[in-house]
């Protein structure tokens, strides 16, 4: 058995965490192994170990500093010689782990993108650039959820990234009509400005004149989520909104939706578009989301330069649409966990294989 240590900033319940999940509980874990290198506590914490993975906890590079999370790495790579495999999901900070592992002698640095574009403001996004610079001289291998993704991180060097698509779990997310008679629309992620929850709110404010008695369903949490509930409240909507924090049900969440809307600024390929797929439910997003991301034909692209009142429109030509039962052309286009785990085995298995031929 081969351990892959994952690094990830917390496994919550975000959507490349959930999907790492996917991947630790579909492989052959008596042949390959995932341990975390995490500076937060998460909700799959108690899982993972449930599952034979191990936690290791340090200090992230916003709360510590670079010269303290660099020293806490060499630590940690000095007291851990086993691994030959580190899996860096953390989009473009991922430069640094990835050169203090390449200092440290580990053979298998994979820096893996999920994004399009950096989070937060213009100085968070310049130190982000300046790591994410390191990736090229430090990384052995390079992933990506999807082409654009790639693009995004990898520049030049994106043809060489491996693609590990975002699966979902098929026997977890299929068609189940739970609607309620009105019209429900659905979100899904964390409070954070890409996702754009404000114009999300003025959507529905235009669609609930449209549609009296509609609901808007809001799961996920973040710094963010006390801002809208302000902005729900100044424009009547807290008896339609309801705010379900952090939820392992998404499924029976999207079951009860209409249609979801994400007019996000920016995104990777979003796990959730996936879900929701599975679910045959249909999604309205902003035109920054990848293409990519319409794999059954159910996800609709507008342009966030619309009308609050054209999106709200757009979305209410799906009320009472039925549920497509997508999985045969989910499975077709590799994205079954399953399908995503066997291969991501398969490749972790080839790198170690090679690691210890190269020593």
């Amino acid at each position: 058995m081969i351990r892959v240590l994952q690094c990830i900033v917390g496994m919550n319940r975000g959507g490349l965490e959930t999907f790492t999940m996917g991947l630790m509980r579909n492989m052959d874990r008596s042949r390959v192994q995932f341990d975390f290198l995490v500076s937060l506590d998460g909700a799959y914490d108690k899982e993972i170990r449930q599952l034979g993975g191990r936690i290791y906890k340090i200090p992230f590079i916003a709360q510590s500093g670079p010269f303290k999370y660099t020293a806490d790495l060499n630590r940690f790579f000095i007291a851990h010689p086993e691994y030959r495999i580190i899996h860096i999901q953390m989009d473009k900070f991922g430069g640094l782990p990835a050169r203090v592992a390449h200092r440290s002698g580990l053979p298998v640095r994979i820096v893996h993108s999920h994004n399009t574009k950096n989070e937060g403001g213009v100085l968070y996004g310049m130190v982000k650039n300046h790591y994410g610079r390191l990736v090229a001289r430090h990384a052995t291998h390079l992933m990506a959820c999807g082409r654009d993704a790639a693009e995004w991180m990898f520049k030049k060097a994106a043809p060489l990234a491996f693609i590990a698509h975002n699966g979902v779990d098929l026997c977890q997310f299929y068609p189940d009509d739970r609607r309620e008679g009105s019209f429900t629309l659905g979100h899904v992620g964390r409070f954070t400005e890409n996702k754009n929850h404000s114009f999300l709110i003025d959507i529905f404010f235009e669609l609930i004149k449209m549609e009296p008695g509609a609901r808007l369903l809001l799961a996920g949490d973040g710094k963010l989520r006390a801002e809208i509930e302000t902005k729900v409240n100044r424009l009547s909507l807290s008896h339609a909104v309801a705010f379900l924090g952090v939820r392992p049900d998404v499924q029976s969440i999207m079951s009860r939706c209409d249609a979801l809307c994400m007019p996000s600024l920016f995104e990777g390929l979003p796990v959730t578009l996936v879900e929701a797929q599975a679910c045959g439910i249909p999604a309205l997003v902003s035109d920054n989301i990848t293409a990519e991301c319409d794999l059954t034909g159910d996800v609709g692209f507008m342009p966030l330069s619309a009308s609050p009142a054209a999106w709200a429109a757009a979305l209410l030509k799906y009320k009472g649409r039925a549920r497509r039962d997508n999985a045969a052309v989910l499975e077709s286009a590799g994205y079954s966990i399953r399908h995503t785990a066997a291969t991501l085995q398969e490749y972790y298995l080839k790198l170690n294989e090679e690691a210890v031929d190269n020593k």
